[in-house]
């Protein structure tokens, strides 16, 4: 199994790809709420997850050992990382949060993750991350900067949302977004 895709309507994933050393990318549902513990422990080669707008929690070891993975993007809605829950991550070259209020992260939540490696932040939340329990570790701090960069070679490209702190939103709900379509590029209200 090198890749896998969760579908719309699941709410809680639980250990089900637990140890699957071959897993490269997953696609989780718009619909997800919870990750158990454990849910992709050991999977060495997972390089890519998209976690949906909408979780909350990320139980305990959900992704130890997972040194694939070098970039984390967690959604604006998620309240709680567990316990171990990105130990031994050592992949890791960056961390975006789009959570005001930083996530509750457990012992050893980011346990063998470089702590050098950025944090962008939504802007005046820096602080509170610097207080924060587990988060308090790391160094490089940064604001979240919004969209940058964006640029398309067909006005035929798909249409793509981001929200307004630039990080991609695959199924958007009721609210205002970035939307781009090739060269395009308009705030829209959905």
């Amino acid at each position: 199994l090198t890749s896998a895709v969760v579908p719309e309507g699941v709410e809680t994933v639980g250990s089900s790809f637990w140890g699957c050393s071959a897993l490269e990318t997953v696609t989780l549902p718009s619909t997800l709420k919870t990750l158990k513990g454990s849910t992709f422990y050991n999977c060495k080669a997972l390089a890519s997850v998209n976690l949906p707008e909408g979780l909350e929690t990320i139980g305990g070891m959900a992704f130890s050992s997972c040194g694939a993975l070098t970039t984390l993007s967690l959604p604006s809605t998620l309240t709680t990382i567990g316990m171990m829950a990105f130990d031994s991550c050592s992949g890791l070259t960056e961390i975006k949060s789009a959570a005001t209020v930083p996530p509750v992260a457990q012992m050893y939540a980011f346990d063998g993750v470089d702590k050098t490696i950025p944090v962008y932040v939504p802007a005046g939340t820096i602080d509170d991350y610097k207080a924060a329990a587990e988060w308090s570790e790391f160094t490089a701090y940064q604001e979240l900067s919004g969209v940058e960069d964006i640029t398309a070679d067909d006005l035929n490209a798909p249409v793509e949302y981001f929200n307004l702190s630039g990080i991609r939103v695959d199924n958007p709900a009721n609210g205002l977004y970035i939307r781009r379509q090739g060269y395009k590029v308009e705030k829209v209200i959905l």
